[in-house]
């Protein structure tokens, strides 16, 4: 029963458990104990090197039409997308994200149906691809956000966008990097919980083109409140995202991103995790505390590479955390990325990045190898720039940050580079 005014009205409950292992990584284990008992994490029979693609759809973009001065561009077919696989079938355990496959593509409409993009080869090229393929496929869909309100569809700004403190509807805006300012010009609505409880509902009767999971965008990263009348609290719009996930989890795989908390019980693998500190000045060291809670139990990955600031330091972050690679590609079209209002895609082709992908995911496995389902039992900083990785298996991994090789104990560790050391 939801509360009639915009507070939690139950009970809070601190629990304090003694420690005999008093460092992060003890905190880390004794919490993830905890969170086993509680049937929250569960162990992963995931024993080969994850691979995650995000695969981008189609996209709008400039063009002189005759009544139009936009149109959607295919920039992964589901013909394309068989390519890919076949490319990258022996790099790892594949998983396939498809953003953008439906519902308008990139800037999507309500996800209540599902209407696959034609652009894309429609919904008998997404069957066969599906049927047919050997990699785990995830349609993405995204509840949370409205991109395009579409007339005669079942969403009103009225009825089901969030609503702010003011009762205005609740809109986001893409950080404008140039101006440091939302780029007002691109805002698009925040929907409350219970909408998107109805909305699930409906998805799950409408996947009927063999669908065997689903990639949740941001219902693990973002946790819409609502100040409108009888909305409930926070904690209400938490138990209708647990309940959209369980309904969902009953039937399908499911992929997350961020990895709330909440998400854990139902999610078959989480994305976008963040996997670094926040680097404010008044922190010291960057600990992978939720990595050492899930390795073993939830296949995880950060970031797409290939989209990162520095390629380089983000792919030892992987090998240091235990992370699936992920990279976000298209195949085709790609002038039409700097003509849209996805810029932020600036380095996605796959032509250039296929051999790049295969390298690091056999450099990866070769550190990694035995370890994805196993534990990590303890993590320590060795320097200021070099981290010690231990796995419950005995198998250790050293990473190393710093622009010079790192010797100890009769081993050498190259700059910028990692290490597996099995005792």
């Amino acid at each position: 029963i939801r509360s009639s005014v915009n507070c939690y009205e139950g009970d809070y409950t601190v629990r304090y458990i003694p420690l005999s292992n008093t460092s992060y990584s003890g905190m880390a284990l004794k919490y993830r104990e905890y969170l086993e008992k509680k049937d929250v994490l569960k162990k992963n029979i995931l024993n080969k090197n994850g691979l995650h693609l995000e695969l981008l759809g189609a996209v709008e973009s400039k063009n002189n039409g005759a009544f139009s001065d936009t149109a959607l561009f295919a920039l992964t077919t589901f013909k394309d997308t068989e390519k890919i696989i076949k490319e990258l079938g022996g790099a790892g355990e594949l998983s396939v994200k498809l953003k953008g496959f439906a519902n308008g593509g990139l800037d999507h409409t309500v996800f209540s149906s599902v209407d696959v993009m034609g652009e894309l080869g429609g919904k008998k090229a997404l069957k066969n691809l599906i049927s047919n393929s050997k990699a785990n496929i995830y349609p993405a869909v995204d509840l949370s956000y409205i991109y395009k309100d579409k007339n005669f569809d079942s969403f009103s700004p009225s009825n089901n966008a969030a609503h702010r403190l003011d009762n205005s509807y609740a809109h986001i805006y893409p950080y404008n990097l140039g101006s440091s300012l939302g780029d007002y010009a691109r805002s698009f609505y925040a929907v409350k919980s219970s909408s998107m409880l109805g909305y699930n509902n409906k998805l799950l009767k409408n996947l009927d083109f063999g669908v065997k999971g689903i990639a949740y965008e941001n219902i693990g990263s973002v946790l819409n409140s609502d100040s409108s009348k009888k909305s409930g609290s926070r904690s209400d719009s938490m138990n209708d995202y647990v309940s959209m996930l369980k309904a969902a989890s009953e039937k399908y795989s499911i992929e997350v991103e961020g990895g709330n908390l909440y998400t854990y019980k139902y999610a078959d693998a989480i994305r976008s995790l963040e996997n670094s500190d926040s680097g404010f000045r008044n922190t010291s060291y960057s600990v992978p505390f939720v990595q050492m809670l899930l390795h073993g139990s939830i296949p995880y990955s950060a970031t797409a590479l290939n989209l990162a600031d520095n390629y380089e330091y983000s792919f030892l972050k992987a090998i240091e955390n235990g992370e699936q690679l992920s990279y976000t590609l298209a195949y085709r079209n790609l002038d039409k990325l700097t003509k849209s209002a996805h810029t932020e895609y600036n380095s996605v082709d796959f032509g250039y990045w296929k051999e790049i992908i295969k390298e690091d995911v056999a450099k990866a496995d070769s550190i990694l190898k035995g370890t994805y389902d196993k534990k990590i039992t303890e993590h320590t900083y060795l320097t200021e720039d070099v981290v010690l990785v231990t796995y419950e298996n005995g198998v250790k991994v050293i990473v190393n940050y710093s622009y010079t090789d790192y010797s100890a104990d009769g081993i050498t560790v190259k700059a910028r580079d990692a290490m597996r050391i099995e005792i």
